[in-house]
């Protein structure tokens, strides 16, 4: 296995997805790619150019990966040596995510996706993303199951 891609959010789930997506590529010596998609505000042929913030939701964006990067490579830190920690690449993509994980995943051998992301219904086993993209993915998909008593409840 050469290429792993795992969908970032910063949701609990995302972060189970991150770190058996890092564990696998300990295993099989593949390179982690962490991809984060983003959107503006409003639709390319609708913007504006006096005051929409689409610089500052790309920035937004961009630390939230880097800072769920960092995190993660913080957590696994301790469980394995520095010789056998898989390459990890950040990818900031523009656009839906599940159409981004999708498109990173084209190279690729497996994509990761946690069970649901950051939307509002609790209640859905399976979330909007981890669907496309198992539905859309040219190769296999791996939806992390969430762990009991772990929500994203309270978050801000």
């Amino acid at each position: 296995m050469h290429k792993i891609v795992v969908g970032v959010d910063g949701s609990i789930p995302s972060r189970q997805a991150m770190d058996w997506a890092w564990d696998e590529a300990v295993l099989s010596k593949a390179t982690l790619h962490l991809v984060h998609a983003w959107s503006a505000p409003f639709p390319v042929d609708q913007r504006v150019t006096v005051s929409e913030p689409v610089e500052l939701v790309k920035l937004d964006a961009a630390v939230l990966l880097d800072g769920e990067a960092a995190a993660l490579i913080d957590r696994k830190r301790p469980a394995v040596g520095a010789a056998s920690r898989p390459p990890v690449h950040a990818v900031l993509r523009e656009g839906p995510p599940a159409d981004e994980l999708v498109r990173e995943g084209e190279d690729a051998d497996l994509v990761v996706v946690g069970s649901r992301g950051r939307g509002g219904l609790l209640s859905l086993i399976l979330g909007s993303v981890a669907h496309e993209v198992s539905d859309h993915a040219t190769c296999p998909v791996v939806v992390v199951p969430g762990r009991a008593g772990e929500t994203d409840a309270g978050r801000s």
